[in-house]
């Protein structure tokens, strides 16, 4: 499984001390990559615009290269499942061209989390939302556009205002807490 995946947080945990490359390598050995390494690195440098920084310490890139290095890493080991944890936060307008290149060219499945709904019309051709009914049960929704993802949406919120609503007047009074001794109360 893991190698079918690709993963790239929202948080991206790069090794700031290692040069570009190295990180790759690196990576690209988790992956238990043999044959072919060395071109892939080249590859995926490429195919995500790192090419000018790549003999640079990842501490000196800025925010939008340091995503790119995270978004080739996710990308070495040629997955066929890409999963995307808010990849356009803070990202420069080169580096969102670049993002929605790779994933328009991608040839597997992207899950993708975002807020960006810009971005989501740009590079989707299918939406799901999980939520949960009206009698409450959980599902899980597709939509062919955006417009009936914010439909849905809209009666989520309704829904949930109302179960919130019925919660809070069924919930039971807090009890009181019992004073905490002290060292020398408890002796």
């Amino acid at each position: 499984v893991k190698k079918s995946l690709g993963y790239l947080p929202e948080s991206n945990p790069l090794y700031f001390e290692m040069y570009v490359k190295e990180y790759l390598q690196f990576i690209a050995s988790v992956h238990k990559m043999k044959a072919g390494i060395a071109k892939r690195i080249e590859d995926v440098i490429d195919l995500t615009g790192l090419r000018r920084e790549s003999k640079k310490k990842i501490k000196q890139l800025s925010k939008g290269y340091k995503q790119r290095v995270g978004l080739a890493a996710s990308l070495i080991h040629d997955p066929e499942v890409l999963i995307l944890d808010e990849p356009t936060n803070d990202l420069d307008m080169a580096t969102l061209d670049i993002l929605q290149e790779v994933l328009q060219e991608f040839k597997g499945a992207v899950i993708l989390v975002t807020h960006d709904r810009y971005f989501l019309d740009q590079v989707v051709n299918k939406i799901m939302a999980f939520g949960v009914d009206e009698k409450g049960q959980k599902q899980i929704v597709n939509f062919s556009d955006l417009d009936q993802w914010e439909a849905w949406f809209e009666d989520q919120q309704k829904f949930e205002k109302t179960d919130q609503k019925n919660i809070s007047v069924a919930a039971p009074e807090p009890t009181k807490k019992k004073k905490k001794l002290s060292y020398k109360e408890q002796r």
